[in-house]
């Protein structure tokens, strides 16, 4: 906006380095009864069948939801994958440059992803785990996966840092073809802390400020895509004629194909609409995945062989698709409308011609729907006009506007039925977007299209905001969900993608908002390091979970043990409550008061001690801030 309204000169700015989230509390004693397990499988088989009790029902009381079979092996995944999580280590500050340990933090995540001829340390050292002799392939899951994340964590402190011993000892074990993609992956290392250690903020700044020229450089994610290293320089995004690129639309193939799954298993049928969030730095960042996503549903390809700049599509028959067209029901941003014109042509369409095919209707649920928009339509306006908008399926702010007004809703709490909060999603995104009208309202055709939607789906692209970090997911995913809810009269299935690791993991929402909880939320490592911002961390804490009301309001699917982990992990602890109270009085106030509305709101079934302590503290906190007011 700023660049296109005023020619604004943006400084570009690190993220905060990264680490995995590991484990604590409970998931510690989990992550020991299923070594327990794993040690009485081998020497005392007798004792499994007591052990795995134990272990179910140390899952129940943590609420930990498992995929699929509840076994060992399963648990042992989710157990993997949470410690797994990248977790940013507090805040960046503005021209700090990363320290050492910061650096390793961040070479170990970006070598955790294949790039092509660049492959992962952690794909290069399973496939040679009978080569290395300080790795126990007979090792349980969770145990071997540690191992291997311990190797890459001294691996890059003794490339990079150190003398290079280990990586020598461990280079000689390795396949002539492990030794290749050793040395290739390593070498893309030292590119990429050459890049880092480039960064300049603060002269960036300076230079623009004192009206110099800036150069120019591409923005995005610094662990999915290093190369836009090093940071200060003036921001700009890619050409958007290359969106949809065709690793984006590879991963977009399996984000389809992941929520096609879980939604056909659970009701052995395909869903007809997929009703989706579209933003405009999600596509920068992953280049189009979302864009890819929705291409696989709808059974076409994107051909570049004649003009790069101007992709044409393809539509591919059913007899290789082997399933319906799957409709879909786009929801953009303002800043998608600004920056993808051109996509929001493409994608037009792309339902035109595929809701013109010759199939049979329950092949083809965008035809199928089509015709009975259609037929809805023409009685508001000509049969041209309604033809023309039955196939519309983009929708969005009207030309200028960027929000819907529902984070401001949540932060002044100033709603009572959550209906409210689908009304203003609808009033705000009601505007239609075709190759021929550009923001055109029209309410009725997106609550016709809302009732067709069965599954609604968003991509988080960075690991910079997860599902609980950032109140436009509950604006927009959990905004369409709550209208769709209210259209239809039932709840759609929820999705929501994580791909921000080369593993793309999607989840039903109720899922993803327990992984960024206890990865992040509730985790000692992520505390300790947003309390060391004085003033912003407990801000940032405090608007967690504010985030966590609005997501209960539009999706539902916030348990209320989380808010009971809230209080115990932030009040209850004297410690942290006492650091709490130390780096903002205002937040840790603010916190308690989002606790009082949850349980108001039924949210939370808080016991009747929990609410009278909460009262406690909260006079106590008005108290310390009246003092504060008067000293000053």
């Amino acid at each position: 906006v700023a660049k296109r309204r005023t020619y604004g000169c943006l400084i570009s700015y690190s993220s905060p380095p990264f680490k995995r989230s590991g484990s604590y509390g409970d998931l510690v004693e989990l992550e020991d009864m299923i070594n327990e397990y794993n040690e009485a499988e081998r020497l005392h088989p007798q004792q499994k069948a007591e052990l795995l009790k134990k272990i179910k029902k140390k899952v129940s009381e943590m609420k930990l939801i498992v995929e699929g079979d509840f076994t060992v092996d399963n648990i042992s995944k989710e157990l993997i994958r949470l410690k797994n999580s990248l977790i940013p280590l507090g805040l960046h500050e503005f021209g700090k440059p990363f320290d050492k340990e910061e650096e390793a933090c961040f070479l170990s995540a970006v070598l955790c992803w294949n790039r092509g001829k660049v492959r992962s340390l952690k794909e290069i050292i399973e496939d040679e785990l009978e080569n290395i002799k300080s790795l126990s392939p007979s090792e349980n899951k969770i145990a071997l996966d540690s191992q291997i994340n311990h190797l890459i964590d001294e691996l890059v402190r003794d490339y990079f840092f150190g003398e290079r011993r280990l990586y020598n000892e461990i280079y000689k074990q390795l396949s002539s073809s492990g030794k290749k993609k050793l040395e290739a992956t390593m070498k893309y290392g030292e590119k990429c802390l050459e890049r880092l250690r480039k960064s300049d903020e603060i002269k960036g700044l300076l230079n623009a400020l004192e009206g110099n020229y800036v150069e120019a450089r591409l923005g995005g994610d610094i662990i999915r895509d290093p190369e836009i290293l090093p940071t200060g320089y003036n921001i700009y995004q890619f050409d958007p004629r290359v969106v949809p690129s065709e690793v984006a639309v590879e991963r977009g193939n399996e984000i389809a194909k992941n929520t096609i799954d879980y939604y056909f298993k659970k009701y052995k049928s395909y869903p007809e609409t997929v009703g989706l969030v579209l933003w405009g730095f999600e596509t920068a960042k992953t280049h189009g995945e979302t864009i890819g996503q929705i291409l696989s549903y709808l059974g076409v390809k994107i051909k570049r062989e004649y003009d790069i700049w101007e992709p044409k599509f393809e539509i591919v028959p059913l007899s290789e698709l082997k399933r319906p067209r799957i409709d879909c029901v786009i929801t953009i941003c303002g800043f998608f409308r600004d920056m993808f014109p051109n996509l929001i042509d493409l994608l037009d369409e792309v339902f035109e011609a595929v809701a013109s095919l010759d199939e049979p209707l329950e092949m083809n649920f965008v035809k199928k729907h089509s015709l009975s928009i259609y037929n809805e339509m023409v009685k508001e306006m000509n049969e041209s006009q309604a033809k023309e908008l039955s196939t519309a399926r983009i929708f969005g702010p009207a030309e200028g506007q960027y929000g819907t007004g529902i984070t401001t809703m949540i932060e002044g709490r100033n709603w009572k039925e959550e209906v409210e909060i689908a009304n203003a999603f609808v009033s705000a995104l009601k505007h239609v977007y075709t190759r021929n009208r550009r923001g055109e309202a029209q309410k009725n055709l997106l609550e016709h299209n809302l009732r067709n939607i069965d599954l609604v789906s968003q991509v988080q692209s960075s690991a910079d905001y997860s599902f609980l970090d950032l109140d436009h997911y509950y604006e927009y995913f959990g905004g369409l969900a709550k209208s769709v809810e209210t259209a239809k009269g039932r709840k759609p299935v929820m999705l929501f993608t994580d791909s921000s690791t080369s593993i793309i993991y999607t989840d039903e929402a109720k899922k993803a908002i327990e992984v960024s909880v206890r990865t992040r939320l509730l985790n000692p490592v992520y505390i300790e390091e947003m309390l060391k911002h004085k003033v912003h961390g407990a801000q940032q804490i405090a608007k967690r979970v504010e985030n966590l009301i609005g997501l209960s309001a539009t999706t539902g699917r916030v348990d209320s043990w989380i808010f009971d982990e809230i209080k115990k992990t932030y009040l209850d602890n004297p410690e942290i409550f006492s650091k709490l109270k130390e780096n903002n009085l205002f937040a840790t106030t603010e916190i308690i008061k989002k606790l009082f509305e949850a349980e108001k709101r039924g949210y939370w079934k808080a016991r009747e001690e929990d609410m009278k302590d909460l009262t406690k503290k909260y006079l106590e906190l008005e108290g310390s801030i009246e003092e504060v007011s008067d000293k000053t």
